[in-house]
Parts: C-alpha cells; sequence; structure tokens
C-alpha cells in the first residue's frame, strides 16, 4: 500500500513525520506546527535522513538477542513509516557500510561492504564492537 501512495504522490498525503513517528505527534520534537508529508521527492529525501536518525535505534532493538532476517525487518517496522520497503534497506546498507550494523548470509558470515542489494534471508546483526546507534555520523 505504501508503494501505491509514493506512486501516485500528492493524491494522499497526511500530516506528520514519515519516519517511526509518523502515527503519533511528538510535541517536544516537533514545532508548532504540524508537518506535511506528500510523499514527494522532498519528502523522501527527509525521509531519508529521518530514517538515518531512527533507524538504529529499531534494528538494534529487534536485533539485540540475536540476528534477525531482513523480510522480519521488513514486516516488523514497514506499517510504521512512510518507507518502502527500498528505502529501508537503502538506509540499511548506509548503515552497514559506516559499520553500525553487520548483515550475514543465511550462514553467519558478513557480507562484502559493497553489498548493493539486500536479500530476504540476509540478517542483520549487531557490530562485534559495540557503537552507539548512530554515532559512526557525528
Amino acid at each position: 500500500m505504501i508503494q501505491r501512495h509514493w506512486d501516485v504522490q500528492n493524491t494522499f498525503e497526511h500530516y506528520g513525520r514519515g519516519d517511526f513517528g509518523m502515527l503519533g505527534w511528538d510535541a517536544l520534537r516537533d514545532s508548532g506546527t504540524l508537518p506535511l508529508f506528500q510523499f514527494r521527492e522532498l519528502d523522501a529525501m527527509e525521509l531519508h535522513n529521518q530514517l538515518l536518525d531512527s533507524l538504529p535505534r529499531e534494528l538494534f532493538a529487534l536485533a539485540s538477542d540475536q540476528p534477525v532476517t531482513m523480510d522480519a525487518v521488513r514486516h516488523a517496522l514497514a506499517n510504521r513509516t512512510a518507507a518502502r520497503f527500498s528505502d529501508l534497506d537503502q538506509v540499511i546498507l548506509q548503515l552497514f557500510r559506516e559499520k553500525e550494523f553487520e548483515i550475514l548470509n543465511p550462514e553467519g558470515n558478513v557480507r562484502s561492504r559493497a553489498l548493493t542489494r539486500l536479500r530476504s534471508t540476509d540478517r542483520i546483526a549487531l557490530p562485534s564492537i559495540s557503537l552507539l546507534p548512530g554515532l559512526s555520523r557525528l
């Protein structure tokens, strides 16, 4: 359904952010004016930046006990954001290149940092050297 919203762009819109705060308003974080998310190119760029800030916490929570498959990540997060699977994948790959998380193949081996496409069977794992989520971009 989210893909359909992006396909028709301005026909659908909602008040609020596009990231994981999409379904609620945080008065401490948002200004007095509620933002309008319209599924346009500018919104996609802003969503990418919002996901870079919020996705590390979400992935840490999902993978804290054991590695979690991409399929499970996508389905756990998809209904909580305006992001498409491809948006989530793009940000996860960026976080992987920044060494905030590991991406493992089904056999448990770390994938190459040159990875450009995720498979549903790839698994997200915490890095062997623990960093605070989002620290690598500071």
